[in-house]
């Protein structure tokens, strides 16, 4: 997935999208929820009222621009959506940016790193993969550490083609995790989050793929002739 240049260059300004990010502005515009969705029923308790949705859950895409541009960047914007309770609305939506921390506490910043790390690759490739995601996400950031899509403040019944069933084996694989972490911290060791905040449209979250290291070149000839000479090493000791 990429983002558009202007969220790159705040990354880089600010340490990989670190906690020191500074909030910007970008505008989006829904085009669609990208193919593998599911349908579905589900339900959300807020200030003491059940509100009760047919949703399509899974990856949602979006042409995006920043504010006062005449056009729109190449790129879309893929993200999943972060608060269930309310709409999405359609045409242009201006929203800020931030991090995880700005949104969540650490139980549940560690849980959405680490469904990120386990499963984000499998959204594009395995059937039933985006809606169990969404399923997840949506858990997560409604009940925090209490996962069950069964009860809490965060249900559903449906099972979105099958995707119920994968997000329920995930969530009960993620309780088992968190309990074991206890109260350390844990960062994702793959992605840069930034939660997209609307005041009048459902919140999302993107990310990006961090670059992985890769060795100068010294490093990797160094390491060929240290692998060189065990070999070396290896032979006179048999002989």
């Amino acid at each position: 997935m990429r983002i558009r240049p202007l969220i790159t260059a705040l990354a880089l300004g600010a340490g990989a999208l670190g906690a020191n990010l500074a909030h910007a502005d970008l505008i989006l515009n829904f085009q669609n929820v990208v193919a593998g969705s599911s349908n579905g029923s589900i339900s959300v308790l807020s200030n003491g009222t059940v509100k009760t949705s047919t949703v399509s859950a899974g990856m949602i895409s979006f042409k995006q621009k920043a504010p006062g541009a005449s056009a729109y960047d190449d790129d879309l914007l893929n993200s999943f959506c972060i608060e269930p309770k309310t709409s999405l609305l359609r045409g242009d939506t201006l929203f800020s940016t931030g991090t995880l921390a700005d949104r969540f506490g650490q139980p549940q910043q560690n849980l959405i790193s680490r469904l990120y790390d386990l499963h984000y690759e499998t959204v594009g490739s395995v059937a039933g993969a985006a809606p169990a995601f969404q399923l997840a996400l949506w858990e997560i950031v409604t009940d925090g550490a209490s996962l069950s899509l069964s009860g809490g403040n965060f249900l559903t019944t449906s099972s979105f083609g099958g995707a119920l069933t994968m997000a329920t084996t995930w969530l009960t694989e993620l309780a088992t995790w968190s309990t074991q972490l206890g109260s350390q911290p844990y960062s994702s060791a793959m992605y840069d989050f930034v939660a997209l905040s609307a005041g009048n449209s459902q919140d999302q979250l993107t990310v990006t793929r961090r670059a992985q290291d890769v060795p100068e070149p010294g490093v990797l000839a160094l390491l060929g002739i240290g692998a060189v000479a065990a070999l070396a090493r290896r032979r006179s000791a048999t002989v």
